[in-house]
């Protein structure tokens, strides 16, 4: 899942353990719940305005969460990340290495990577004095994994998706949250907006200095 000036481009500095690397941050421990799916309070559509992409669209649903720009365009490309629970340490070796009849070169083994990269795992955190849901890539070979955290609140009776991105090579870690809305009409009323009485904001991005980025993915 594209992101805001800095922000919704989801930075962690990630370590390669070998030469063929791959990262291991995401198998799962005794000690992080993690989710099997989207909360139900965060599935469905959400709608948010920016200077550089228009009007971007989520669609979050039980297993996956795809975003598209520019959707006031007409037809609008959507990227799509699926949503589970982590990899198991053996199937993360095979998705770096392959297997002896099945060399990672292979189409069908690559197909299986690519799946990994666009994929999610998350877990509730404790941030702001709020609980939100954090997501992080399930598969990388080094590089910068896409991660950050959801949150669904209501703010003047109505429902919003807020979204803060995880850099944590910065001084503060934090960027936004920004604000998504059920609708397109309250989404142009919430353009912009901060609500501090809801919400603690770290750097904050109301727009994208890079057409490329998008907002959540």
């Amino acid at each position: 899942m594209k992101k805001l000036k800095y922000v919704l481009i989801s930075l962690v500095a990630v370590l390669a353990f070998t030469a063929v690397s791959f990262n291991n941050s995401t198998t799962a421990n005794a000690k992080t719940k993690y989710l099997a799916s989207y909360p139900k309070s965060m599935r469905g559509n959400w709608y948010i305005y920016t200077k550089q992409l228009g009007l971007s669209k989520v669609v979050i649903k039980k297993n996956s969460i795809s975003e598209a720009d520019h959707i006031e365009k007409g037809k609008a490309k959507y990227r799509t990340f699926s949503f589970g629970k982590p990899f198991s340490k053996k199937y993360l070796a095979f998705l770096g290495n392959g297997s002896a009849k099945e060399r990672y070169s292979s189409k069908k083994h690559m197909k299986r990577r690519e799946a990994a990269f666009s994929s999610f795992a998350g877990h509730y955190v404790k941030l702001d004095k709020h609980q939100w849901l954090f997501y992080t890539v399930r598969y990388t070979q080094g590089g910068w994994p896409l991660n950050g955290y959801l949150n669904v609140r209501k703010v003047s009776h109505k429902p919003v998706l807020s979204f803060i991105n995880d850099s944590p090579g910065n001084k503060d870690p934090h960027y936004g949250p920004v604000h998504l809305a059920r609708t397109v009409k309250e989404a142009k009323k919430i353009k912009g907006k901060k609500f501090p009485k809801s919400f603690k904001y770290h750097n904050h991005y109301n727009d994208y200095t890079d057409p490329n980025y998008s907002v959540v993915l």
